[in-house]
């Protein structure tokens, strides 16, 4: 959280757009870059704009840890699982990009149509469900330039080539 904020603070020092901050992440890192998206920003520094994070693209993330609250390794309480889980929260400001590998276990797809359910389509720009793609091999999909998955980064990114059309929102 705090390297954004200085990301936020510095970017312009180093020809970045504070205001086109996006965030991307896979498996727990997707849950990382949605609650980012989720953050209240304010409630960090007084300063920082509510919706500093404008986008995510979060690739198998895990959006509620209530099924996760009993691993040995994790120590999670109830209320500590409710507090953490993104779906649980409001809908951001931002838009979000989520992206599941279809050959992913019945509980990565079951978190992904989560998200979007609780969020809607105007958070949940897109959701893909990328066949023949496990856990880990979804993320050959980010790499391919001709991928769906390629073209919405560059999207959220605000990279898409203007001889591009940009992609519809998946259902």
């Amino acid at each position: 959280m705090q390297a954004l904020v200085w990301v936020y603070r510095h970017a312009a020092e180093h020809g970045g757009d504070p205001e086109r901050i996006v965030v991307a992440g896979h498996s727990a890192g997707g849950h990382l870059a949605t609650m980012l998206l989720a953050c209240d920003w304010r409630a960090v520094a007084p300063d920082l704009p509510a919706d500093l994070v404008k986008s995510a693209l979060a690739i198998s993330g895990l959006y509620e840890l209530e099924p996760l609250r009993h691993a040995p390794f994790l120590c999670l309480s109830a209320a500590t699982a409710q507090r953490l889980s993104p779906a649980a929260m409001p809908p951001p400001r931002g838009s979000q990009v989520t992206v599941v590998g279809g050959d992913e276990s019945e509980e990565f797809l079951r978190q992904a149509a989560l998200i979007s359910q609780a969020w809607g389509p105007r958070v949940v720009i897109a959701a893909e469900r990328v066949p023949q793609r496990n856990h880990m091999d979804v993320l050959n999909e980010l790499a391919d330039p001709h991928s769906p998955t390629h073209r919405r980064a560059l999207q959220l990114l605000g990279l898409l080539s203007p001889r591009r059309k940009p992609l519809a929102a998946s259902p």
